[in-house]
Formats: C-alpha cells, sequence, structure tokens
C-alpha cells in the first residue's frame, strides 16, 4: 500500500514538473513571437465629473420648454484598447476597440450620445494594416482598413491627446458631413509618406484616400459615391514624426520646436440617400519649447442635384497652451480653446440645409482650463466651458447642430455651460 502510495506520488510529480516545463515552454515560445512581432498591448481611460448649469428641454410632463435642474453627471468617457504590431518588416496592423458614454446624463451639457447602458458595449474603434513599401525610403506607405480619412487635424488626433477637456465639437460637423457618422470612422484606403531626412530643416507629408461613405452603407444605394480626400502638408523645423504616421498629437512636452502648415480637401457625390458634400481647409499646429498652438478650419458645403438645394458653413478651432515643468516631476498646463461652428442663419437657407440633413444655425463653445500631467499618460483636468448657439431666423426645433439638439431625447434643447473634473490614465 505504502509502495503504491509512492508511486503515485512519483508520478504525479513528474506529471506536475512536465506540465510545468511545458508551461515554460509554451511562455517561452509566446514571448518569443511577441518580440518577433513586435506586439503591444496598451489601454487608455477618461473619466468625468461634469457638473451642468443652464440646460433646458422639454418637460416629458407638461410639454413645456424650460430649464431642468443643475446636475452633476459622473461618466466612463472614453477607454480604448489596442493592438498592434509589425510581424513582417515594413507591414504594420493596429486593432482598437472602445467603450464610451458608461452612465452619461442626457441633460448634461457635455455632448455625446446615449448613456451606454448598464452592460456597456464594445465597439472596433479602429482596425489596419499599414505597409511601408521601402525600408529605404519613408515617402510611400498604404493603409488600408477601418479608420478616420486624413482631414482635419482634431479629426485625426487622439481624444485621450488633446489638452482641452473635449475634444473640439468642429471634428464632429466635419465626420457627420463627410463620413455620415460621428465616430467619422469608414472603411477604405489612404496612400501617404513624408520626404525629408532627419537632417533636413523641411519635411513634406502627404494623404490621399477613398473611403465608402457610411450612409449609402446604412441605406444601400445603386450609386457608388466614394469620398475623396486629400491633404499635404509642410512641416518647419522639426517634423511631427521620426517617421510617417497617419496619428497625430498636439503637447510634445517640449520635445519639439516647429511649425506644420497643411491644407486639405474632400470630395462626396450625391446618391438617392445623400446629398452631395465639399470640404476644404487646412490645420497647423505650432510647438516651441513649451508652448503649443493648434487649430484647423474647413468651409463646409451640402448639394442636392435632384432638388437644387445648397448650403454652406464652415467649422473649426483655435487652442493654446503652456507647460510649466515641477522641479518634483509632473507638469502644469494651462490651456484655452474656441471652437465653432457657422451654418446659414437666413430661414430659406436653413430649410434648405434641413430638408438635406446639413446643419444651420451657429454653434460654438469656450473651454479654459488647467491639466496637471504627473506624466505624459497620466493627467488630472478642471475646466470650465461656456457654450452658445444662434437659432438664426428659424424656431429651435428646426435647428440642426448640437447646440440645439441630444441624441436620445425628443424636441429641442439650449446646452448650458459645465465645469468638469477628468482624469485620463493610459497603461
Amino acid at each position: 500500500m505504502f509502495k503504491r502510495y509512492v508511486r503515485l506520488t512519483f508520478l504525479c510529480t513528474l506529471l506536475l514538473l512536465a506540465c510545468s516545463l511545458a508551461a515554460q515552454s509554451d511562455t517561452s515560445y509566446l514571448a518569443k513571437k511577441l518580440a518577433e512581432y513586435k506586439i503591444q498591448f496598451s489601454a487608455g481611460v477618461q473619466l468625468w465629473a461634469a457638473y451642468s448649469n443652464g440646460f433646458k428641454a422639454i418637460d416629458p410632463e407638461t410639454g413645456r420648454f424650460g430649464d431642468v435642474d443643475d446636475r452633476l453627471d459622473l461618466q466612463f468617457r472614453r477607454s480604448r484598447f489596442t493592438i498592434k504590431g509589425e510581424p513582417y518588416s515594413g507591414l504594420r496592423f493596429n486593432v482598437t476597440a472602445a467603450v464610451d458614454f458608461v452612465g452619461r446624463d442626457l441633460f448634461s451639457s457635455t455632448e455625446a450620445g446615449n448613456n451606454n447602458g448598464a452592460s456597456p458595449r464594445f465597439r472596433i474603434w479602429n482596425a489596419f494594416v499599414q505597409w511601408r513599401l521601402s525600408s529605404k525610403s519613408d515617402a510611400l506607405h498604404i493603409t488600408s482598413g477601418y479608420m478616420v480619412p486624413n482631414i482635419g487635424r482634431e479629426s485625426m488626433t487622439p481624444a485621450l491627446a488633446v489638452p482641452s477637456f473635449e475634444k473640439a465639437w468642429s471634428q464632429n460637423y466635419l465626420r457627420r458631413h463627410l463620413v455620415g457618422t460621428g465616430p467619422g470612422r469608414a472603411v477604405g484606403f489612404n496612400l501617404g509618406g513624408m520626404t525629408g531626412g532627419p537632417k533636413n530643416y523641411t519635411h513634406v507629408s502627404y494623404d490621399f484616400g477613398m473611403f465608402r461613405y457610411v450612409g449609402t452603407l446604412l441605406e444601400p444605394s445603386v450609386e457608388f459615391k466614394p469620398l475623396v480626400t486629400g491633404r499635404i502638408a509642410i512641416h518647419v523645423a522639426d517634423p511631427e514624426w521620426d517617421n510617417y504616421s497617419t496619428s497625430h498629437k498636439v503637447n510634445y512636452f517640449g520635445r519639439r520646436n516647429g511649425w506644420t502648415f497643411a491644407i486639405s480637401a474632400a470630395q462626396r457625390g450625391s446618391t438617392a440617400n445623400s446629398y452631395a458634400a465639399r470640404a476644404y481647409g487646412g490645420d497647423f499646429l505650432f510647438n516651441r519649447n513649451q508652448f503649443h498652438f493648434d487649430g484647423d478650419m474647413h468651409y463646409l458645403r451640402a448639394e442636392d442635384p435632384a432638388t437644387g438645394d445648397v448650403a454652406d458653413g464652415n467649422t473649426g478651432y483655435l487652442r493654446a497652451g503652456f507647460n510649466i515643468d515641477n522641479r518634483k516631476g509632473g507638469s502644469l498646463n494651462p490651456t484655452i480653446m474656441y471652437w465653432w461652428l457657422n451654418g446659414s442663419t437666413q430661414q430659406n437657407e436653413q430649410e434648405a440645409a434641413d430638408r438635406m440633413g446639413f446643419f444651420s444655425g451657429n454653434d460654438s463653445a469656450i473651454d479654459i482650463g488647467l491639466n496637471y500631467h504627473f506624466n505624459p499618460q497620466l493627467t488630472l483636468s478642471l475646466h470650465y466651458t461656456f457654450r452658445d448657439g444662434d437659432p438664426g431666423d428659424l424656431e429651435r426645433e428646426n435647428v440642426n447642430n448640437n447646440y440645439f439638439r441630444q441624441v436620445g431625447l425628443e424636441g429641442p434643447v439650449e446646452r448650458g455651460d459645465y465645469a468638469g473634473l477628468g482624469l485620463i490614465a493610459a497603461f
């Protein structure tokens, strides 16, 4: 009996040892593959506590338009979970998932969509591959997949990388005008690159893309009218990247001294389900020591050849800030931002815009605040945002802009101001 117990113990020990060695072998193999394919994992979250005042909406019980209670809104504003790598030389991939708006109050003065619900939904945010055609040159890359078209600096800059409390909402108008949705992602491809070596004082980067308009996916059309985009940028002194990238940032924490000037344009034709859209404008970024200054502006035009309706507008932003370093580490970053939408304010033009689903009236905001960067990946923010809107000649309920409309609420609204405390943490 004792010998049988010893043999059984010995066999179990051998089995456990074999499993341990196999696990170590598997772990070693996995670690080797992760290193070989340059696989990287990252995550970022943005938490908000925002106190809103002056928000107006229709009371569902009385049907009257008026003030709602001021309120403190706690929300899980954004999160991003990314896996990226380079399994083959010159061929990179990026897949990012997102979960947003968890806990958001629809009567909050902050912008955005519905509360994500008690059981939050994850969705794909980016999914693309990028091929660098020559290992000796940065002049030509092909990027294909689900991504943001390269037009509009604020649209191309990740939300967790902007120094304002919220992204300039001008990018929302540009995205919806061109792509058809607020997230602004579409399936397509982009040809891009950058010229000039590390010793050059000036660099030129470019992007030309073609994307499927999301509206024709939601409502299929026999007509094929893709979105075509183009952007050319000149970088004076330090470029924005060591190597070409489709992503952007604003605050380099003193590591960049240079200017970027860019011009861009986009166009898609009309179908039975959508108007023809045009956009053209430019953007800039200036970094000098601890100072940063950026902005963009785009002219928007909507046309419906079937009815002859035409509507115009422009949208953009300006933002500035500087870093005050702390001797013990970290830095204080005061920032100010102004963004706007200037749409039609005359009745006949507003009615034409409304028939096409285009924007009208005016919408704007001023954001003033302080960010404390414990490090570039961990930021605490305290900001105040002033909101303003003008319905023009129409009544509020007939004006299509974010100041007077809130997804999830029936009838018109008027957004108030809000004070916000935010935390951004990236890992």
